[in-house]
């Protein structure tokens, strides 16, 4: 999976290396609420952070073994709006409202040809192009299937985080989901009984 775009725009005092942006873009995580990556800067006590986060994801990943595959062949796009407040020295909350969409996208040929280009492979890009088929089967059983275009809110995120240790070479966080948005709602029913 390739993450394309990320566009930051942040207000506050901090450059842009303190706010580098990533996350897990596997389609299936979206439903455990994995938190972005973030840098070992958090904002300073008092200080509010404000971003804008666009990423947009091809998918192309194919996986067997005797008993399951995988299939991942569609685009995803996050926009995020990010606030986070400088509560303490080392200690940062914060709170995230998504919004995701899901389809075949327009991407492939762009892909297949930057990789040509490069030398990659496109094995998995073998199948039609800009089509959207998330799958999972065990013993040619489907248990998982989203082939429909489909986009919304996602749940809202609230966090905390804080640096630990004088060096601060480790941190810890965690992560609390509010509500039940469109999208995520449609992933897990997409799930095979």
């Amino acid at each position: 999976m390739i993450g394309l775009v990320t566009a930051l725009f942040s207000h506050s005092g901090h450059s842009a290396e303190s706010v580098f942006h990533s996350r897990t873009y596997n389609p299936l995580t979206q439903i455990f609420g994995l938190p972005a990556f973030y840098s070992g800067t958090l904002v300073a006590p008092g200080e509010l952070q404000t971003r804008f986060t666009l990423d947009l994801t091809s998918h192309a990943e194919i996986d067997a073994n005797a008993n399951e595959d995988l299939s991942f062949d569609g685009e995803s796009y996050y926009a995020d709006i990010s606030l986070d407040y400088g509560v303490a020295d080392r200690w940062q909350l914060g709170l995230r409202i998504p919004f995701v969409r899901h389809s075949g996208g327009f991407l492939d040929a762009t892909v297949e040809n930057y990789h040509d280009l490069i030398g990659a492979s496109n094995s998995a890009r073998e199948g039609k192009r800009n089509q959207l088929e998330f799958i999972y089967r065990r013993n040619n059983e489907p248990q998982f299937l989203f082939n429909d275009s489909d986009q919304g809110f996602g749940d809202v995120q609230l966090s905390r985080y804080r640096l630990d240790g004088p060096s601060y070479l480790s941190a810890n966080a965690g992560m609390l989901l509010l509500g039940d948005g469109d999208v995520l709602s449609h992933i897990q029913e997409e799930w095979v009984p």
